[in-house]
Protein backbone atom coordinates (compact mmCIF):
# COMPACT_ATOMS: atom_id res chain seq x y z
CA UNK A 1 0.00 0.00 0.00
CA UNK A 2 1.80 3.26 -1.00
CA UNK A 3 1.24 5.89 1.24
CA UNK A 4 1.77 9.40 1.59
CA UNK A 5 3.51 10.28 4.82
CA UNK A 6 4.06 13.11 7.65
CA UNK A 7 3.78 13.36 10.63
CA UNK A 8 0.74 12.72 12.93
CA UNK A 9 -2.39 10.45 13.14
CA UNK A 10 -3.49 8.54 9.53
CA UNK A 11 -7.00 10.05 9.00
CA UNK A 12 -8.06 6.64 7.83
CA UNK A 13 -8.09 5.56 11.36
CA UNK A 14 -9.97 8.80 12.88
CA UNK A 15 -14.20 8.80 12.61
CA UNK A 16 -14.75 11.81 14.86
CA UNK A 17 -12.98 14.90 15.88
CA UNK A 18 -13.05 16.90 19.26
CA UNK A 19 -14.72 19.78 18.45
CA UNK A 20 -13.50 23.09 19.62
CA UNK A 21 -15.53 26.32 19.18
CA UNK A 22 -12.25 27.77 17.23
CA UNK A 23 -12.63 24.92 14.66
CA UNK A 24 -16.05 26.39 14.20
CA UNK A 25 -15.62 29.79 14.26
CA UNK A 26 -12.49 28.99 11.18
CA UNK A 27 -15.38 27.31 9.11
CA UNK A 28 -17.72 30.14 9.77
CA UNK A 29 -15.20 32.86 8.52
CA UNK A 30 -14.36 30.95 5.40
CA UNK A 31 -18.23 30.11 4.59
CA UNK A 32 -18.71 33.79 5.14
CA UNK A 33 -15.97 34.74 2.60
CA UNK A 34 -17.53 32.50 0.45
CA UNK A 35 -21.09 34.22 0.59
CA UNK A 36 -22.57 30.35 0.89
CA UNK A 37 -25.02 29.98 3.19
CA UNK A 38 -25.59 27.62 5.77
CA UNK A 39 -28.19 25.74 3.65
CA UNK A 40 -26.41 25.74 0.39
CA UNK A 41 -23.69 24.59 2.81
CA UNK A 42 -25.96 21.48 3.92
CA UNK A 43 -27.88 20.88 0.71
CA UNK A 44 -24.32 20.35 -1.05
CA UNK A 45 -22.80 18.22 2.18
CA UNK A 46 -25.88 15.95 1.60
CA UNK A 47 -25.23 15.90 -2.08
CA UNK A 48 -22.32 14.25 -1.50
CA UNK A 49 -23.85 11.40 0.83
CA UNK A 50 -23.38 12.95 3.93
CA UNK A 51 -26.85 13.96 5.99
CA UNK A 52 -26.33 17.05 6.88
CA UNK A 53 -28.88 19.77 7.91
CA UNK A 54 -28.65 24.16 8.29
CA UNK A 55 -29.31 23.72 11.99
CA UNK A 56 -25.77 20.94 12.49
CA UNK A 57 -23.94 23.48 10.22
CA UNK A 58 -25.36 26.41 12.56
CA UNK A 59 -24.31 24.35 15.95
CA UNK A 60 -20.87 23.07 14.25
CA UNK A 61 -19.94 26.44 13.55
CA UNK A 62 -21.52 28.57 16.69
CA UNK A 63 -20.37 25.40 19.45
CA UNK A 64 -21.32 26.28 22.83
CA UNK A 65 -19.70 23.56 24.75
CA UNK A 66 -23.07 21.53 25.95
CA UNK A 67 -23.44 17.52 25.29
CA UNK A 68 -21.23 15.48 22.82
CA UNK A 69 -18.30 17.96 21.56
CA UNK A 70 -17.67 15.39 18.61
CA UNK A 71 -18.35 15.87 14.93
CA UNK A 72 -18.37 13.48 12.36
CA UNK A 73 -14.40 13.29 10.01
CA UNK A 74 -16.26 12.35 7.20
CA UNK A 75 -18.76 15.66 7.59
CA UNK A 76 -16.19 17.67 8.35
CA UNK A 77 -13.90 16.30 4.90
CA UNK A 78 -16.78 17.07 3.00
CA UNK A 79 -17.45 20.80 4.42
CA UNK A 80 -13.83 21.56 3.83
CA UNK A 81 -14.13 20.24 0.33
CA UNK A 82 -17.47 22.61 -0.22
CA UNK A 83 -15.55 25.47 1.14
CA UNK A 84 -11.79 24.55 -0.89
CA UNK A 85 -9.82 23.98 1.94
CA UNK A 86 -7.98 21.51 3.48
CA UNK A 87 -8.57 20.14 7.09
CA UNK A 88 -5.38 20.48 8.28
CA UNK A 89 -5.59 24.05 7.70
CA UNK A 90 -7.61 24.43 10.66
CA UNK A 91 -6.85 20.77 12.58
CA UNK A 92 -3.61 20.13 11.80
CA UNK A 93 -3.10 16.83 14.19
CA UNK A 94 -5.25 14.89 12.76
CA UNK A 95 -4.78 15.53 8.89
CA UNK A 96 -1.18 15.19 8.93
CA UNK A 97 -1.26 11.55 7.66
CA UNK A 98 -3.72 10.72 4.39
CA UNK A 99 -3.36 6.77 3.00
CA UNK A 100 -3.70 6.77 -0.80
CA UNK A 101 -6.62 4.95 -0.97
CA UNK A 102 -8.39 7.31 1.10
CA UNK A 103 -6.83 10.49 -0.74
CA UNK A 104 -8.00 8.57 -4.01
CA UNK A 105 -11.77 8.47 -2.65
CA UNK A 106 -11.69 12.30 -1.51
CA UNK A 107 -9.95 13.73 -4.29
CA UNK A 108 -12.56 11.91 -6.49
CA UNK A 109 -15.23 13.54 -5.53
CA UNK A 110 -16.29 16.48 -7.37
CA UNK A 111 -18.33 19.29 -5.55
CA UNK A 112 -19.79 21.77 -8.28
Amino acid sequence: MREIVMQGIPLDLVSRIDWDQEYGEFLFQQREEKKLSREEVAQAITGLGEPCSQQLIHKIEKWKGKGDRSVSLSLILKYCQILGIELREFYPVVAQTLSYPLLQKISSVIVD
